[in-house]
């Protein structure tokens, strides 16, 4: 009986296929439309949508096996993407996420920066507080994929990323290993010629390995002396800051003087870079 045999796997792939959809997202697209072509039609009347977000929901109230396709570009998602059990599908069908055909889709957690005017010098500004960023210290730019550098003194060293660009605290050697009972874990004594003068000091952090150099801290600054050459730090060290430990400030505006560098003021919401 060669015939049945041959119809009925043929019978299964028409049936497994009336059940497959295909829905696509692209930058261009538009949240209103059935999501259901691949780019705008020619009245723009339909097409891709805009967010996953949306594609995620209208996948949500379909069944069979579904594939959502990401088109070209950039795609913020500053809120997050939650998925739960329901978007995975089943075995028999399930829900797939790809990008279109040879495209290379991008999703960051992040948002898009715009509004840059010239500050001074090749030091570009932006006012982010008007862009939803009053009040938030973000800790991350980036720029053309790659993660810029929070100002900071000394200089990032590109020759040498991991054992160039410290400075080295000030004071007396002592005997690494040897505890000292009560030590004070919040003063960085620092030599006359890393000493800084910034405006904003509560905006400046320290960077250190303390002592042991075993790992390190990101400590904020509380205040600064500066007759004795000393920092106050807002918080514990994981150990007392010694002499010759190896650090370095970042975050002062200051101290942005080379590419890539940048700079947040969160009392004006204004934002400072030097482009790379």
């Amino acid at each position: 009986m060669p015939f049945p045999r041959l119809l009925l796997p043929a019978f299964l792939l028409c049936a497994t296929s009336a059940f497959a959809s295909d829905w696509f997202v692209a930058i261009d697209g538009n949240d209103a439309w059935s999501g259901k072509l691949p780019a705008p039609n020619a009245d723009r009347s339909d097409g891709p949508f805009a967010t996953l977000t949306k594609a995620r929901d209208a996948v949500r109230t379909d069944t069979g096996a579904r594939t959502v396709h990401l088109r070209e570009g950039l795609y913020a998602l500053p809120q997050g993407l939650v998925f739960g059990a329901q978007d995975s599908g089943t075995a028999q069908f399930p829900v797939t996420w790809e990008a279109f055909e040879k495209e290379h889709p991008l999703i960051i957690g992040g948002r898009a920066i715009t509004g840059w005017k010239p500050w001074k010098d090749s030091i570009l500004q932006a006012d982010v507080g008007a862009q939803g960023f009053r009040g938030v210290a973000f800790r991350q730019l980036f720029f053309k994929g790659e993660r810029q550098i929070l100002a900071r003194y000394p200089n990032f060293d590109p020759k040498n990323p991991y054992g160039g660009g410290w400075a080295y605290a000030d004071g007396e050697m002592g005997a690494m290993y040897a505890d000292l009972p009560g030590e004070d874990r919040r003063t960085l004594k620092v030599k006359p010629q890393d000493w800084r003068t910034w405006a904003k000091p509560e905006d400046v952090e320290v960077f250190i390995f303390p002592r042991f150099n075993w790992w390190n801290n990101i400590l904020r600054v509380k205040s600064v002396d500066q007759e004795n050459h000393t920092i106050t730090t807002a918080a514990d060290a994981s150990y007392g800051m010694r002499a010759n430990d190896r650090f370095y400030f970042q975050g002062a505006l200051e101290d942005l003087d080379a590419p890539g560098e940048w700079a947040l003021d969160r009392q004006t919401g204004t934002l400072y870079f030097m482009p790379p």
